[in-house]
C-alpha cells in the first residue's frame, strides 16, 4: 500500500510537472480525466487483457496512441510510459492524485462534510467560510448525509479529520471506558 501510494504520487507529480511546463495544464488535466474514467469504465475482460504482462507492449502502446489521437502529446507520451513500466493500472488513482495537485496550484481544497440530515444553505455556506479561511483556500463542499451520524458533522480536509458528530463521541466514551473497566 505504502509503496503504491509513492508510485502514485511520483507519476501524478511528473505529469503536473510537464502540464505546468507546457503552459497547457486545464487541456492536460482535462484530457488525462477523461483517459483515466474511460479506461476504468472499459469492460473487465478487456481492461484485463490491457493489465495481462503476456500481452505485447509496443502493441498496446500502438492501439493507446490510435485511441489518444486528439489528446495532447504530453498525454499520449505519459500514457506510454505507464503501459512500458506496467503502471497503467494506477490511472485512476494518479488521476485522483494529479486532480488534487491541479486544486492546490488553483489555490482551491475540496472538504467532505458529512451530516445526519440535510442542513439549511446557509449553514453550508458558513461552513465554507470558515474552512476559507482557515486553510487559506477557496474551498469547494462535497456534502454527504449519514443518519448514522445521529446527529453533528465529521469535516475532512486537506487530510485533516474533524468527527464533531454524536456516533463519534460515542464511540470515543466507548473506547475511553473500556480502558476504566
Amino acid at each position: 500500500m505504502f509503496t503504491t501510494d509513492l508510485v502514485v504520487k511520483r507519476y501524478a507529480k511528473a505529469l503536473f510537472g510537464s502540464a505546468l511546463k507546457s503552459n497547457n495544464i486545464d487541456v492536460v488535466a482535462s484530457s488525462f480525466q477523461e483517459f483515466s474514467q474511460l479506461f476504468q469504465e472499459m469492460p473487465k475482460d478487456v481492461y484485463g487483457v490491457f493489465l495481462d504482462p503476456t500481452f505485447p507492449k509496443n502493441k498496446f502502446q500502438d492501439f493507446i496512441r490510435v485511441l489518444l489521437v486528439k489528446y495532447p502529446n504530453i498525454v499520449q507520451n505519459f500514457c506510454a510510459i505507464l503501459i512500458q513500466e506496467g503502471r497503467l493500472k494506477f490511472v485512476g488513482a494518479i488521476n485522483q492524485y494529479f486532480q488534487m495537485l491541479l486544486k492546490d496550484f488553483k489555490g482551491e481544497a475540496v472538504a467532505d462534510i458529512w451530516v445526519a440530515y440535510s442542513m439549511p444553505k446557509n449553514f453550508y455556506v458558513e461552513i465554507e467560510k470558515i474552512l476559507s479561511s482557515t486553510f487559506k483556500s477557496r474551498v469547494l463542499l462535497n456534502v454527504h448525509e449519514d443518519s448514522k451520524l445521529l446527529g453533528g458533522i465529521i469535516i475532512e480536509i486537506k487530510g485533516v479529520r474533524l468527527d464533531a458528530s454524536v456516533s463519534g463521541t460515542l464511540n470515543q466514551l466507548s473506547y475511553h471506558m473500556k480502558g476504566v473497566v
